[in-house]
């Protein structure tokens, strides 16, 4: 394979960032992020979208709440909302002295496929700058909700939801548990991670007493996998895989697979 240019390896090296470091995203950053934002191709270049910055801390609270209770969205120290706007062209009509039509579901099909090219083009202007980003999709869920949260007006639609933030440092393996029996539970970076629930399944399903460490996981919508190692007292290493899915408005561990290695040979079993 032939080596990548700048802007492809970028693309390859973009992940989703939810764990950010306590520090502003400068203005000259931010406003690169939305100039970035605004060169988007949209239909007709009529850029059919509105881009709230969302700086008040009580409604950034709020739309964490409402987004499926996810407490990183009101960390972030840039959050903003793409919204599909066709009230724009039906007020430029109308000050044309024109009698528009209503706007329809292909002008909003339209105005959200505009919406989501700019919040993309948002997405790669961050991670230029090396500042992680995160799509929130759950802003067009109870999206009757997210209107009167953001008091949007007659034909404008909440599309999409960005966060960014500087990543934190995450070394190949971060501390997960303390001993069980200690019940400390987790540090920064799963506690914005991993939900209440989600964190008490995982030690629920871990041997009592174990040191546990973190080295990667991986998250979906209705399923999460976390991976772990822990040292045994009696020399060598047990590896988990811990399978968790939605059990409701909570979390079940659905399976939890081991692996041992021994340091005298370094074999599995």
């Amino acid at each position: 394979m032939t080596e990548r240019n700048p802007i492809l390896q970028s693309l390859f090296d973009r992940k989703s960032v939810r764990v950010y470091e306590e520090k502003p995203i400068p203005a000259e950053m931010k406003q690169a992020i939305l100039e970035a934002a605004a060169q988007a191709p949209s239909a007709g270049c009529q850029q059919l979208y509105t881009i709230l910055d969302i700086t008040d801390p009580a409604l950034k609270e709020a739309l964490a709440e409402s987004c499926d209770h996810q407490p990183f969205i009101a960390k972030a120290p840039l959050v903003l909302v793409f919204c599909a706007d066709c009230k724009k062209w039906y007020d430029a009509y109308l000050e044309a002295g024109c009698t528009p039509r209503t706007p329809g579901v292909g002008d909003l099909m339209l105005a959200v496929t505009d919406a989501a090219i700019a919040a993309q083009n948002a997405v790669v202007a961050a991670e230029s700058f090396g500042i992680g980003s995160c799509y929130i999709g759950d802003i067009m869920e109870n999206c009757d909700t997210q209107r009167s949260l953001l008091h949007l007006p007659d034909y404008v639609f909440p599309a999409v939801m960005l966060v960014f933030g500087w990543p934190t440092q995450q070394t190949v393996v971060e501390s997960l548990f303390k001993a069980k029996t200690d019940k400390t539970g987790i540090d920064a970076y799963l506690a914005n991670s991993l939900s209440d629930s989600q964190r008490q399944a995982i030690d629920d399903s871990l041997p009592s007493g174990a040191s546990v460490t973190i080295s990667g996981s991986d998250q979906s919508m209705g399923a999460s996998t976390v991976y772990a190692t822990a040292d045994l007292s009696q020399g060598g290493t047990v590896s988990y895989t811990i399978e968790l899915v939605r059990d409701g408005i909570s979390w079940k561990v659905s399976s939890v697979q081991t692996s041992f290695s021994s340091q005298s040979d370094g074999q599995g079993n």
